[in-house]
């Protein structure tokens, strides 16, 4: 055989036997490209959807705790960063639940759908909870976030979590080996191959060998280069490497399975750059939050910390991480720490409680810890993140409500003695009511008067005893009657007496206005039975208000118009421009130096400059000097806050005069938000300070007029101290002569002339005696009543007064008796007690009946007081005229037909003397026909 055919049948023998080899290679190579195209890309994209999937988990899981934290930390620090955070985060988990919705399974669905029920049912009580804490109902905002509800949500969340990672807890690594795997089991199969195929050809061929030998170097090396380039990349991508891409060369199945590998990597390249980008987030979050977060392990060292937390505490982050949470922890709440962890422990649930965190520096403060529990990939608890409130303004709040309740305590005890003061004074003041300018009239519950003081009558042209006894509505005029009656049958339902402004009637049938309020009396049940009306007369007030009411109708008319003209105004902007330089108010625009950049023609005009010699200059400029330094401050102020306070400003005029005005405005702001300047409204106060300076004369006129008054009352006192003294002086000679002439020294007198002498000589002895009392009155109301004090028996100035009225008492019939049981030495001055005395007993003749009248005087030491007790059995005193008998000028009966006589005023010096002694005076009487008890009680001195 030639050696042509020879090398041609091994050429053919080489050629079949690198087509079946071929055939063969191309067969092993298809189903390792099947397993390129279809198991790897399938594992691939369960890595993906499983990688995507968790890091959506992993940022519910946060945003959940964000907004949970938020929501909390708003409630007990009503913080407006807190709200705004929550409302940004919630937003983002709801997204990506929908998100985690659309991309996973059917089971997957299912759970992302329970956890986004129980997450929108949260939101819900979050937002209330908002609500309550915006409307100050921090208490309630408080109680939704802890109560148990709302505890089963969050716990149908964190289990929804779980239960999502209990089933994808492993599925990314599982997937990421799995295809690894896949990987190096088609590499040894395609070297496998490779093996067979050589020892098939070096065996077939061997009588081709320089064919075999080349086609055999040119096969092996295409194939080992692709093999090697795979295995040499799939060390690569086991080692994290996911950027490692193969060179591709040609169209053949190598280049196939290389592109397969080349998209394998890219999708690995994405899967860990979602994975990077999800833990990116998540740890800003964590470290820029103002929150102070903390992560340890089970143990309690600290693995993580944010920099609030480490800036909180005086450390660094590489300081606090690898300590022992305890010894950040004050003394003081170790074992409360201690309990928490251990709870948690057991339960897997961080609990809130208040904890006291401890300084690098030793100073500790208060804290309100929460958190949540951290797992690993298969459900495992590994630490737990807490985030930690500040409670320090809290308890500083706290504190400060602690020293406000004393200082109210304090201030308690303080009234309380004042009450007790002013109940000791209470009896000096009682006069008062009679003497006060201000009207008065007490009433029953039927609107009967029972009293008035004298301006009440004398403004309504009475008398008090025409007013007493009358109606109120005889006094009300008869355009206010039907608001009268309202407001009494208003007074008797509710017990209240608002401001009414009435009109009363005088007796002539004039009318005037008057504001009227009241003092409730009631029984000792607290049972509503009149009340004290306070009126005062707003006549002037009426006549103002009349004329403010002209005043606003003809502002009201002129605000119409205004209005108007802005509406007009306002539709574009020439218009509003045309406001702003024609307004009547003074307005001015400057830059926060204070330089003018524009200002409308009224500022201009009133202070006399033109508006181009107005814009450039500064507002000192036109500023009066006493009144530079408050615009300084208001400026500084004003760049300080942005908020422009109302101000008086004097401002100055280019001629240099002055004037007053109000300075308001609002402050101007550029694109960005930055401050440029502000806008002023200066109002002319001119005619306020005007109106102001007429109000100052007015009340001047008013100071001189009560001075001309004050002057008047005095003269008063002295013409009264003065007309009693002439009066006085003509009556001594009338009884010295009168006693002469009955003592018949300078000739005898017949019974008839002696009876009119008595009659001169009693009448004289009245009248000294009530010329005597007025003067004494007059004393005691001015404080001159001089009281000669010494050491003296009461029971002798008992007696001198019972002998010197025994005369009178036994031509009346009447049996004096004293009860004198022991000596009561006295610190007084004896004849003015003994004018008491007198007094007393001669009211006492007066009021029993002739015949079988009885007055005993008793005399007893008690409690270091002594008693005077002087009883009798006339006519008595009715129940309501008991406590106005020692009132001066008063009288029981005030009738022109009455039986007795009498001022009114022994009463009223008797008080004065006794009070003058540091004693009481006071009656006692069972009614009409029952006799009356006068009693009196002085202090003892040792």
């Amino acid at each position: 055989m030639k050696i042509r055919v020879k090398i041609i049948l091994l050429i053919l023998v080489a050629i079949a036997s690198i087509g079946i080899i071929g055939i063969l290679s191309v067969s092993q190579f298809h189903q390792i490209n099947d397993s390129l195209r279809n198991d790897l890309p399938n594992g691939i994209s369960t890595i993906e959807k499983t990688s995507e999937l968790n890091g959506l988990a992993q940022l519910m899981r946060y945003y959940d705790e964000v907004t949970t934290q938020s929501a909390r930390n708003y409630a007990f620090t009503q913080d407006k960063t807190w709200e705004d955070r929550y409302k940004q985060t919630m937003s983002e988990l709801n997204s990506i639940i929908t998100k985690a919705i659309n991309e996973g399974d059917d089971q997957d669905k299912t759970l992302f759908s329970d956890i986004s029920r129980a997450n929108l049912a949260s939101q819900v009580l979050e937002i209330k909870s908002l609500n309550l804490t915006d409307q100050g109902r921090t208490a309630d905002a408080i109680k939704i976030m802890e109560s148990k509800e709302y505890a089963d949500l969050e716990n149908t969340f964190a289990q929804g979590l779980k239960d999502y990672a209990a089933r994808h807890g492993t599925a990314y690594d599982q997937a990421l080996v799995a295809d690894t795997q896949n990987i190096n089991a088609v590499t040894t199969k395609m070297q496998n191959l490779v093996d067979d195929s050589t020892r098939f050809l070096f065996i077939s061929i061997i009588s081709a060998v320089i064919m075999a030998i080349v086609l055999g170097l040119l096969f092996s090396s295409s194939v080992t280069k692709s093999i090697k380039k795979l295995i040499s990349a799939s060390n690569e991508i086991s080692k994290g490497n996911f950027d490692t891409k193969i060179e591709i060369k040609g169209k053949d199945e190598f280049s196939n399975l290389q592109k397969s590998f080349n998209m394998m990597t890219e999708s690995l390249q994405k899967s860990a750059l979602i994975i990077s980008q999800t833990e990116q987030k998540y740890r800003n979050l964590y470290a820029k939050s103002p929150s102070l977060l903390r992560s340890i392990t089970t143990e309690g060292i600290l693995t993580d910390c944010n920099d609030a937390y480490a800036k909180a505490l005086g450390y660094t982050k590489q300081e606090a991480i690898g300590m022992s949470i305890y010894d950040h922890t004050a003394e003081r709440s170790i074992s409360i720490l201690k309990n928490n962890v251990e709870n948690w422990r057991n339960t897997n649930e961080v609990s809130y409680v208040e904890i006291w965190m401890k300084r690098k520096d030793g100073t500790t403060f208060p804290t309100l810890m929460s958190g949540a529990t951290l797992y690993d990939e298969r459900g495992q608890v590994i630490g737990r993140t807490v985030a930690l409130t500040d409670m320090t303004e809290i308890y500083d709040t706290r504190k400060r409500l602690d020293e406000d309740e004393a200082r109210l305590r304090e201030q308690f005890g303080e009234l309380q003695n004042a009450h007790n003061l002013l109940a000791i004074t209470e009896k000096k003041y009682k006069n008062l009511y009679e003497d006060s300018p201000v009207l008065m009239r007490t009433i029953d519950i039927d609107g009967k008067i029972l009293n008035c003081n004298r301006s009440y009558a004398k403004s309504l042209g009475y008398t008090k005893e025409e007013v007493i006894g009358k109606s109120i509505f005889e006094h009300t005029s008869d355009r206010t009657i039907e608001a009268m009656k309202e407001s009494f049958e208003q007074w008797k339902n509710s017990g209240e007496v608002s401001n009414k402004e009435i009109w009363l009637k005088r007796k002539d049938g004039t009318t005037f206005p008057i504001l009227l309020s009241a003092n409730n009396l009631v029984d000792e049940n607290g049972k509503l039975i009149g009340s004290n009306t306070v009126i005062r007369d707003i006549t002037e007030i009426h006549q103002a208000r009349k004329e403010l009411e002209e005043k606003e109708t003809r502002l009201r008319l002129q605000y119409d118009e205004l209005r108007t003209a802005h509406e007009l105004l306002a539709s574009t902007e020439q218009q509003y421009r045309t406001l702003y330089e024609k307004t009547p108010v003074l307005l001015r625009t400057i830059t926060t130096e204070g330089i003018l950049t524009d200002c409308n023609e009224a500022y201009a005009t009133t202070l006399g400059y033109t508006k181009q010699e107005a814009i450039g200059m500064t507002i000192y400029d036109h500023t009066a000097e006493n009144s530079v330094k408050e615009m300084k401050d208001n400026l500084e102020e004003w760049k300080k806050t942005h908020e422009v306070s109302h101000k008086e400003i004097w401002m100055k005029r280019k001629d240099g005069t002055i004037f007053p005005c109000l300075l308001s405005g609002g402050t101007l702001y550029d694109e960005n938000g930055d401050v440029i300047g502000r806008t002023v409204a200066l109002t002319d106060l001119t005619e306020i300070y005007e109106a102001r300076r007429k109000i100052e004369e007015s009340e001047q006129q008013v100071k001189e007029s009560l001075t001309k008054l004050q002057k008047l009352n005095s003269l008063k006192d002295d013409f009264l101290t003065m007309i009693t003294h002439e009066l006085k002086t003509p009556l001594v000679p009338i009884r010295g002569y009168s006693d002469i002439l009955m003592s018949e020294m300078i000739g005898p007198i017949n019974e008839e002339q002696k009876k009119r002498l008595e009659i001169i000589r009693s009448s004289t002895t009245s009248l000294l005696k009530l010329i005597s009392d007025l003067l004494d009155a007059q004393k005691i109301e001015l404080g001159q009543l001089k009281l000669n004090k010494d050491i003296h028996d009461l029971g002798d100035i008992i007696k001198n007064s019972v002998n010197k009225m025994k005369p009178d008492a036994d031509k009346k019939g009447l049996i004096i008796t004293a009860d004198l049981r022991e000596p009561v030495p006295f610190l007084c001055d004896s004849s003015r007690l003994e004018q008491v005395i007198s007094n007393l007993i001669s009211n006492s003749l007066d009021f029993c009946p002739s015949q079988n009248g009885k007055i005993n005087i008793k005399l007893n030491s008690e409690k270091g007081h002594a008693r005077i007790i002087v009883k009798d059995n006339g006519i008595g005193i009715a129940k309501e005229s008991i406590s106005k008998i020692f009132v001066k000028f008063y009288q029981v009966d005030t009738s022109l037909t009455r039986e007795h006589g009498g001022t009114g005023i022994g009463l009223a010096v008797c008080k004065g003397i006794v009070e003058g002694h540091n004693g009481k005076i006071w009656a006692e009487s069972e009614g009409k026909g029952k006799g009356t008890e006068i009693h009196i009680l002085l202090p003892l001195v040792k």
